[in-house]
């Protein structure tokens, strides 16, 4: 299993999200951040931290066999 985590700063999550056809409230992207909860290294066998310019910012080994 290989997690692919994308960090992208907040302010570029709601201003990414005003120029979509269709955005979703802004109040419910607050809540999905409010209740967002980062995967933990022994749920997978990588992890792939990708940056906001789709950037590798590095591989890490998980703690799944």
């Amino acid at each position: 299993v290989t997690l692919v985590l994308f960090h992208t700063p907040e302010t570029s999550l709601f201003a990414r999200n005003r120029l979509r056809a269709h955005p979703i409230p802004e109040a419910a992207l607050a809540r999905h951040l409010e209740i967002l909860e980062w995967p933990t290294p022994d749920e997978a066998h990588r992890i792939w931290h990708i940056g906001e310019d789709g950037e590798m910012l590095g591989i890490e080994s998980g703690g799944r066999q």
